[in-house]
Formats: C-alpha cells, structure tokens, sequence
C-alpha cells in the first residue's frame, strides 16, 4: 500500500518549488516594468536612462548569481537558503572585488616608480675611496656605479657621475696635462662605454651639463662657452648657440641670446614671444618679464597672466607669490587676488614661496 504521507510531502514539496519559481519569475517581470515605466517617463534625458538601463542590469545580475549559489546550496546539502543572505554576501563579494581592482594596479605602480628613482637602469652612482694622494696623504675617492646588490657593475675611475637616464649617464673627468688639470665630461652607456664623441670642458665654476629632463630625451650641454642641447645616443640635436638655458619642461626649455629670453620646442624653433626675462616652467606656468614688469606665460607659449607686477615667485600647487609696490598678496592661475596685495606688507605665505 503505498505511503499517503509521502506522498502528500512531495506533492507540497512542488508545489512551494513551483510557487517559489513563480514569484521569483513576478519579480523579475515586476523590476523590468518599473524599469520599461521609468525610461518611458517623457522628462527622462539620456544620461538618466542610460543610469537606469546600467542600475536594472546590476540588480538583474545580482539576483542572478544568487539565485545560482541557492540553488548550488541546496543540491549539496539539501536545504533551502534565504535568497536576501545570499544576496547581500554577492553584492559584499563586489564591492571587495572593485576595491582590489583599484588598489592592486595604484600599488604597482607606485612600487615600479620606486625602484625607477631609487636605480635608475638597474645602477646607482656610488663613490668609492681608490687611494691615498703621495704628497697630501688625503684618501682619494673616485665614483662608478653598482646595482641593487651592490655589485660594483662600472668601475669607479671618474671624478664626478650623475645617475642614469635612458640608458646613458653623465660622468666627470679629470686629467692632468702640462702640469694642470683638464676637466670635462662625458656620457656613457650602462657598459661603461663611452656614447658619442664630445668633450664638454668645465670652464671656471660653471657645469657644463645637466641631466636629461623627465619629459625629453634632451639634456642642456656647454660647448666652446655657449649651450645647446643633445639626445641619449650623444648627438647635438639643438646648436649651442645660447647664451643661457633651462631644462626641457614639458615639450619647451627656456633660452637667451643677446638681451633677450625666449622659448624654444624640441626641434630648437622660438614657440614664445621674446621677454626681457624669463625663469624655467614650474606648476604649469613660467615667470615673465616685459618692461621690466613680471607676469606669466603658460605652456602654450602664451602670456597668460599680464606682467603687472614689480616681483613674483614661480607658481606652487596653483599660487604664486607676487609684488605689487611694497605690498605683497597671492594670486591663483587666473591672475585674481586670492589674497589682496593691498593688505599686507609680509606675508607668512612668502615662506613657502621662493621670491
């Protein structure tokens, strides 16, 4: 005789599956209504319904996936599961994932711009005492370059070495010849090996070069007196006909000849009006003179902020420092007083700023 009670137990065991299948199929029909009774809405623009449309297929998505966790928790052990739990445990799973993909990228990143700073190329400039002077007894000491291990990798034979940019560096030499000494420098590669044919003589205090900019592969050198400009594999790319230069900042460096200052880009050609003065780009902005007035040109070459004033610091985090008589204030990026020269004789903000 077959078990009534069973029976019946099964029987109110579909029939809840089947109601439950039911409402989960209502709500779901019920969420794609209000979303279709939302976008119709007439003061709806696109950007409202293009949020909508996203915000339905989180929730759609959502539910998705939780409904295949119940539905995987109860084939393994046999019980059914709060969908909200489930729910709730899918949308903390999300969040933690979306955090991750910022976070792990950002720490990367900082980590590699560490290891770049810290040895450059792999090498880092050390100095090493070599010997002991005979007449003096003073301890010679000579530079070169090791790795991270510390492993001398180019032998420390120079007198003077910048850290390595692009594969090249520069280093100092001093030879002794007809009873003086013979000073200059050079670039080499990471083989120690010499990169190009030139000699850049040090000619009293001034060094006649300067690293490469971060943003160029071009780094300000001095020949016969006047500067010009060469890239990693050692050729002059900009004559050294100026009298002074700045670095390349962005895609522009700061140059002189005669009695004037000018900007010029990478192929060497005048990008700027000419000023009576000028000072390199910093914040975006470079300090200008015209008429023996100081103002601001931006990176477009432009004059951006109109030479005003009687003295002005370079720009810091969107400020400057500025002189208008024997008053002092702060102006932003657009030239407007953020604090009014017409207050103050000092400022304790001057401290910050180089004037």
């Amino acid at each position: 005789m077959p078990d009534n009670k069973n029976t019946t137990v099964d029987e109110q065991a579909k029939i809840k599956e089947v109601e439950k299948e039911e409402q989960a199929y209502s709500d779901t029909q019920m969420r794609i209504s209000s979303v279709d009774d939302a976008i119709k809405k007439p003061n709806l623009n696109k950007f409202d319904t293009f949020f909508i449309r996203i915000w339905a297929f989180i929730c759609a998505f959502i539910i998705k996936v939780a409904d295949f966790i119940c539905s995987g928790i109860k084939f393994i052990i046999k019980r059914d599961v709060p969908r909200k739990y489930v729910v709730a445990f899918v949308v903390i799973i999300l969040i933690i994932l979306f955090i991750l993909l910022i976070a792990l990228p950002a720490s990367a990143n900082g980590t590699a711009k560490q290891e770049l700073e810290l040895y450059p190329n792999g090498l880092i400039a050390v100095q090493k005492r070599v010997g002991t002077d005979s007449t003096t007894g003073d301890p010679i000491y000579k530079w070169g370059y090791a790795n991270k291990n510390g492993a001398i990798k180019i032998p420390c034979v120079y007198d003077g070495a910048l850290d390595f940019r692009y594969g090249v560096a520069f280093v100092k030499v001093i030879e002794s010849q007809s009873g003086s000494n013979y000073v200059y420098w050079k670039l080499i590669n990471k083989n120690g090996n010499n990169v190009g044919d030139y000699q850049f003589v040090q000619t009293g205090v001034n060094v006649p070069v300067e690293q490469f900019s971060e943003s160029q592969k071009l780094a300000k050198v001095q020949i016969s007196g006047r500067y010009g400009y060469i890239n990693s594999r050692g050729k002059l790319t900009i004559d050294a006909i100026y009298e002074d230069a700045g670095p390349f900042i962005g895609k522009m460096a700061r140059v002189s000849a005669g009695t004037s200052y000018y900007f010029i880009n990478t192929k060497g050609k005048q990008v700027s009006q000419a000023f009576e003065n000028a000072r390199d780009i910093v914040d975006g902005y470079a300090a200008v003179n015209i008429a023996g007035r100081w103002g601001f040109m931006n990176e477009k070459g432009k004059v951006a902020i109109t030479p005003i004033y009687d003295e002005v610091s370079d720009f810091y985090c969107g400020y400057a420092a500025v002189k208008l008589g024997s008053d002092y204030g702060v102006i932003n990026e657009k030239g407007k007083a953020v604090v009014s020269t017409g207050l103050f004789s000092s400022l304790n903000i001057l401290e910050y700023f180089d004037m």
